[in-house]
């Protein structure tokens, strides 16, 4: 059994370089070429993202006039909005504002400012030029209607404002009364 024929051992041959190129291709070649695949497709994709992002870019030549463009429209927006100020100076104003009118103030709650972002959420410390802040007011006045009408209509006609609630009480003697919560939102540049 030792010895093997001459066609024995040229089967033996063949078999032999048959597995090696058989654990070749498995272990070598064939992952190469799976990898290969995977890396045209992904670069198909990828050239596809390039091309939508290029079709999409603003030429570096546009920056001027889109940037012209925007403060012109932040500009529009900022009128909407009252120029930020310190809670002592809000209370001022609307203490100022109700005595004007003879109105008696029962009670005034003014929250400290909050920065908001361009969402609407509070902002963390982000270096803008332009700030947004707000402040929930809640306020109680007794006077006559036509003095709390004629407030009211002041406070509505402050940009920035919203009114959230709003009462209105009337009493035998004259009197009237209103307790209202507005946030007043405030633009510093």
């Amino acid at each position: 059994m030792n010895k093997l024929s001459k066609r024995e051992k040229n089967l033996l041959i063949i078999a032999g370089a048959m597995a090696i190129v058989f654990v070749l291709w498995y272990v070598l070649i064939s992952p190469q070429l799976d990898a290969r695949g995977t890396l045209a497709t992904e670069k198909q994709t990828l050239e596809g993202q390039v091309a939508v992002l290029e079709a999409t870019a603003i030429p570096i030549e546009d920056y001027p006039e889109l940037l012209a463009e925007i403060t012109a429209r932040f500009e529009e927006v900022a009128t909407q909005y009252q120029p930020a100020q310190f809670t002592e100076d809000i209370d001022r104003l609307l203490t100022t504002s109700t005595a004007n009118r003879g109105l008696t103030p029962s009670s005034i709650n003014i929250s400290q400012p909050v920065e908001l972002t361009g969402d609407g959420t509070v902002a963390e410390d982000e270096a803008v030029p332009h700030r947004v802040y707000q402040v929930v007011i809640s306020q109680s006045l007794t006077g006559e209607k036509g003095s709390l009408e004629n407030y009211v209509d002041f406070v509505r006609g402050l940009e920035g404002v919203q009114i959230t609630s709003f009462t209105y009480s009337s009493s035998d003697n004259g009197q009237s009364g209103i307790s209202m919560t507005y946030v007043l939102n405030m633009i510093e540049s």
